[in-house]
């Protein structure tokens, strides 16, 4: 019997997320997922990079990911972590999950130069 692939712990949040949209193309958080299993985030931290990614997208809202200047990305470190009282190996994965997370972005937006 095949599983579902959106239930699979490879993708633990798919359902809630959605893994594709209606034209077949891969969301922004499905190619999210695919660059931390590139990166070999072990799949027990998956989740951690993910919350990290999606407070950063909450906390930069209206703005699309696409949009946010480098100037917003440096005002979220110290003011984040802070509220949070993250320890130092907190605040690494942070980095770590957000670096993946705009990296995919840089590299959509190259992709889309490119069409």
């Amino acid at each position: 019997m095949m599983s579902d692939p959106a239930s699979s712990p490879t993708r633990p949040f798919a359902k809630r997320v959605g893994s594709r949209r209606e034209r077949g193309r891969p969301s922004g958080w499905d190619r999210y997922l695919s660059a931390l299993e590139w990166a070999r985030v072990p799949l027990a931290q998956r989740r951690w990079y993910i919350e990290q990614a999606e407070t950063f997208a909450a906390a930069v809202r209206p703005k699309r990911l696409v949009e946010v200047s480098a100037a917003e990305i440096t005002a979220f470190f110290p003011r984040y972590p802070r509220e949070q009282q993250l320890d130092d190996w907190q605040f690494r994965q942070m980095v770590n999950a957000l670096q993946l997370l705009l990296q995919e972005g840089k590299a959509r937006r190259r992709r889309k130069a490119r069409v």
